[in-house]
C-alpha cells in the first residue's frame, strides 16, 4: 500500500533491542522534521 513502510532492528539480545529501537525512532524523527 502506498504510504506504508517498515524497518527492522537487529540482531539484538535482551535490553539492547530497546536501545536500538529508541535510537532508530530518534533518527526517523530527525529525518521527518528535516523534510517537513
Amino acid at each position: 500500500m502506498p504510504g506504508q513502510w517498515e524497518y527492522q532492528v537487529g540482531p539484538s539480545v535482551g535490553i539492547e533491542a530497546g536501545d536500538h529501537i529508541w535510537a532508530s525512532r530518534y533518527i526517523l524523527e530527525v529525518i521527518y522534521y528535516c523534510l517537513y
